[in-house]
């Protein structure tokens, strides 16, 4: 039976839940919207308990009653009265999965084969977390060989996994050198726990909008893509791009003054012809 971390989920509303992380994530300061994007190594996939139901969004595990994941309050889909899940595609129709953080379209030429591996699995299988724990269980163990051309590069990403957040539309990674001790220990406690029931609870005390944004998917929403998409296109950009600097006026340089006359000079004008 897999571990409850976070303490129970029939209280992860409550004040108890949220409590238990609050003492490792001391100073948190308040925001409207943040999101977590968790690149961490992913622990065994391990089966949920009898009364747990796993939701087609993120994977995470919820209680039956749950109208919403906790996680990333995607809707979960309850009983035969529910609607019949979209979770087999129509012949023909596009595949569209979030993997490690990148869209992969299965219209796309250039997929990867692998992934392709797992595109077809879908059509025929139709789709479950546990179909992709599976796969990835299978490309971790199977042989390594050249990566495909057009296959995108990991830049953000050096080295160990890492993890990414968006806070009122700031990306920041937990590899960055010049965070704030408040964003550090909370990119420390996802290191060691993840996302769990307690940090959403807490994150939810703080602001109006948390959400956890899944690096694997095969179920992405329109913010799921959105989100991914800003934190690649801050890593292509290049360094220091995702710290945008007001520009600086040096008094000290001949440009400078030449607009400032200039500026002086109109405004002298405009008073003259009134």
């Amino acid at each position: 039976m897999a571990a409850d971390t976070g303490g129970r989920f029939d209280r992860i509303e409550g004040a108890a839940t949220a409590d238990s992380a609050r003492p490792a994530l001391p100073g948190l300061n308040r925001f409207d919207h943040l999101e977590i994007g968790e690149l961490a190594p992913a622990a065994p996939a391990a089966a949920p308990a009898a009364d747990r139901m796993l939701c087609h969004h993120c994977g995470k595990p919820n209680e039956p009653q749950r109208a919403d994941c906790w996680a990333c309050h995607e809707a979960l889909r309850h009983g035969p009265q529910a609607p019949p899940p979209a979770d087999k595609p129509q012949p023909g129709q596009e595949i569209t999965l979030v993997l490690d953080g990148f869209t992969y379209k299965s219209t796309d030429p250039n997929v990867p084969e692998d992934v392709r591996l797992l595109m077809d699995r879908i059509r025929s299988e139709g789709y479950s977390p546990e179909l992709l724990a599976d796969w990835r269980s299978w490309r971790a163990t199977r042989n390594s060989g050249p990566v495909p051309d057009g296959s995108p590069d990991i830049k953000v990403f050096k080295g160990q996994r890492v993890s990414v957040i968006r806070i009122d539309g700031k990306v920041y990674t937990s590899d960055d050198s010049d965070l704030s001790p408040e964003t550090r220990r909370l990119f420390g406690y996802l290191a060691e726990h993840g996302v769990t029931p307690a940090l959403m609870a807490h994150l939810r005390q703080l602001g109006s909008q948390v959400k956890f944004r899944p690096a694997d998917t095969a179920c992405p929403s329109d913010g799921d893509l959105e989100f991914w998409k800003h934190v690649q296109g801050l890593a292509h950009a290049g360094p220091g791009s995702a710290r945008p600097r007001p520009p600086r006026w040096d008094l000290g340089s001949g440009r400078t003054w030449l607009l400032i006359a200039a500026a002086a000079l109109y405004i002298l004008v405009r008073l003259l012809s009134r």
